[in-house]
């Protein structure tokens, strides 16, 4: 039986050079050629008091973004926080129901309950088979019962339901309108 090596804390950074992480490593080349740059520029023409405080400022930085790390967080992470914190209000009180809690939707009631008695409507002049002894003889009878209710509408062909009827079932337009026509006569 072969073991295989289980992953364990991948969610640590994977170490490149030594102890750096690829994110350190460049954070340290930044900084060190940032200041570098200024001790080059500034090192053999002006004195020593007025570039060397501006290189340790900028390589304390570097080293405090790269490695420094408050209870568990980075340094970015610490100085985004503090800004967050001066901006936020101290106290924060809650207020039960307070604001819209839908901002991007208003809904009209009104134009809803119509459209649901209009479409309830269209149900019912859709169906006006009332009850479920006129849907069993209309099934036993296949359609042809003498007794069957007024309200029980007969087909009817338009162009448009033969032209709809002709693409979908390939026939042609007159034969679906001339077993329309036969429906509505044996029917009567």
């Amino acid at each position: 039986m072969e073991l295989y090596k289980i992953p364990q804390d991948v969610e640590r950074a994977d170490k490149l050079v030594g102890p750096l992480t690829l994110k350190q490593l460049i954070t340290c080349v930044v900084g060190g050629t940032l200041a570098y740059s200024i001790y080059v520029s500034f090192a053999p023409t002006t004195p020593a008091i007025f570039w060397v405080p501006s290189v340790l400022i900028i390589l304390l930085l570097t080293l405090a973004i790269a490695f420094l790390k408050i209870n568990h967080l980075t340094f970015p992470r610490v100085i985004l926080l503090l800004i967050e914190s001066a901006i936020n209000p101290r106290k924060r009180y809650w207020v039960q129901m307070a604001g819209n809690l839908n901002i991007f939707q208003t809904v009209n009631l009104t134009a809803s309950l119509e459209e649901k008695e209009r479409v309830k409507k269209e149900k019912k002049d859709v169906l006006k088979i009332a009850d479920i002894g006129q849907i069993s003889q209309i099934l036993d009878t296949a359609g042809n019962s003498p007794q069957l209710n007024e309200s029980v509408q007969k087909p009817v062909v338009t162009d448009e339901l033969a032209d709809e009827m002709a693409d979908i079932t390939g026939q042609a337009k007159s034969e679906i309108v001339n077993k329309f026509k036969t429906m509505q006569s044996t029917s009567t």
